[in-house]
């Protein structure tokens, strides 16, 4: 198993715009083969922090959802709601 962290930080005036845009994102990765678990949290002492958790099965089942349309639109849109870039984490089970 490979598990994905990606942290957000957005703008406050865009926090609506950026969970639709999530809502849409996280319900369709979640019906992708190989997604073990895929969901947003919320900083519960900062509104404007993020983070997806992903579990995928495996490489395949990564690549095949980074060429989704689903995550390509996501990614032709996330630079607008971000104060700062985005962190990605990949860590896989020993």
């Amino acid at each position: 198993m490979i598990v994905i962290n990606v942290f957000f930080h957005i703008k406050k005036e865009q926090r609506d715009a950026y969970l639709a845009a999530m809502d849409v994102l996280v319900s369709h990765s979640q019906k992708e083969a190989g997604a073990q678990f895929y969901n947003l949290f919320a900083d519960p002492k900062d509104d404007t922090k993020f983070v997806i958790i992903e579990n995928w099965e495996n490489e395949t089942a990564i690549a095949a959802h980074n060429e989704s349309a689903h995550f390509k639109t996501f990614a032709g849109e996330i630079k607008q709601f971000l104060v700062e870039d985005l962190r990605v984490v990949v860590s896989s089970q020993k």
